[in-house]
């Protein structure tokens, strides 16, 4: 259900994603008005390669929601890495104590912000599902305030409610950034991508050969990963051209067999492709962001910057998003903040050296043939990637 009519909040936040969550969450806990809105139905599927980074479980613990992720959590305890020629490199994770409960896991996107979701709602936040930013405007009278109109899918009514701080985490082609680019040229920049790399995602039965490792497969035209995310099912996700993920909806059966079974290990693995839900697509899958100048609007998770979904830290820097627009925006209010942070991490450089390599076959071809040759390396580069 909208709020009322003109209903006054000091923060709005567009997007119930991880870092939506992490920042509604925080602010509410401290007392500051929040409405967070989505345009989803909750629970909701998400594309997402559903790996969770150990880095994520700081996050978790200053929530409170460790214990129910862990629940609904497959621990991952290494990466096998299949090049088209049926040569696997396999890269195992260090092993962590229970004690510090920071393991490399799988769990379905639909769990996890789920339960990030109810925790912001237990902290304070409003929430509204179904619910879509329609426009916004800034008054600069009064201090300066945004006038939002919100629209609910649910009864096709509109609402207009102020409130003092804007944040945009409605992900990669995020609605925010596109509305506030058309209110001043040099205000937002919302950069056009020309990128074929399509992002496909899909749940099958996960079989016995599906075991505790990611596999990660190349194929002509793209990548893709497997995890098992419960007891009986595993993720799918792919990066793929946009032919191929034409094919996803026309002939599943030809789009299997140029991708995952165009692989030999990947064919091994999953001899028979059974799926349990539906597909999901994502567009652009390059790593890109969102330059504005606002100083009353945060951009956070993908809606600021997308992540190289291979190495599996979307969910962790959008949980830093939150932490650095919560506590930003509460020293904004003169609300004193005595969280310490968890350490840190920059997201730019393994997007700026996996990436590309990702984009090019035969530069991940020699890598991988490097790490098969070179175990030192492949170590190496596993605890640089997914610490």
């Amino acid at each position: 259900m909208n709020p009322a009519e003109n209903s006054r909040f000091d923060v709005v936040i567009i997007g119930a994603g991880p870092a939506g969550t992490m920042c509604a969450a925080l602010l509410a806990r401290r007392g500051v008005h929040v409405l967070l809105c989505d345009k989803a139905t909750f629970p909701r599927e998400k594309i997402c390669g559903d790996c969770v980074n150990p880095g994520c479980w700081d996050f978790f613990r200053m929530l409170g929601v460790e214990s129910d992720i862990a629940a609904n959590a497959e621990v991952i305890t290494g990466i096998q890495i299949a090049g088209r020629s049926g040569k696997i490199l396999e890269v195992p994770f260090e092993s962590r104590s229970t004690k510090q409960c920071a393991p490399f896991v799988g769990v379905k996107r639909s769990t996890l912000d789920s339960i990030l979701l109810q925790r912001a709602i237990r902290e304070g936040a409003t929430f509204c599902e179904a619910t879509s930013i329609g426009s916004c405007s800034f008054e600069p009278s009064d201090k300066g305030h945004w006038k939002v109109c919100l629209r609910s899918h649910e009864t096709g009514t509109t609402t207009n409610i102020v409130c003092a701080t804007l944040i945009g985490a409605d992900g990669r082609n995020s609605r925010v950034a596109k509305l506030l680019a058309g209110i001043g040229d040099e205000q937002v920049r919302v950069k056009e991508n020309n990128s074929d790399r399509i992002g496909i995602q899909f749940t099958v039965k996960r079989n016995g050969t599906v075991g505790q490792n990611v596999l990660m497969f190349f194929f002509e035209g793209g990548y893709g990963g497997i995890v098992g995310v419960t007891a009986s099912e595993a993720n799918v996700a792919m990066v793929v051209t946009r032919r191929i993920a034409r094919l996803a909806a026309t002939n599943f059966e030809n789009f299997i067999a140029m991708t995952i079974h165009e692989n030999q290990s990947a064919r091994r693995i999953i001899p028979k492709v059974e799926m349990t839900g539906e597909i999901h697509t994502a567009f652009p899958i390059v790593p890109q962001a969102v330059a504005q100048h606002y100083s009353s609007v945060y951009f956070i998770g993908d809606a600021r910057r997308t992540t190289e979904p291979f190495t599996g830290e979307g969910v962790l820097f959008a949980l830093q998003d939150g932490l650095r627009a919560a506590q930003s925006i509460l020293k904004s209010l003169g609300i004193p903040d005595e969280t310490i942070p968890p350490p840190l991490r920059n997201r730019f450089v393994r997007d700026n050296i996996v990436s590309p390599a990702l984009q090019r076959e035969s530069i991940s071809h020699i890598l991988l043939a490097l790490g098969l040759r070179y175990k030192v390396l492949a170590q190496l580069a596993g605890k640089m990637v997914f610490r």
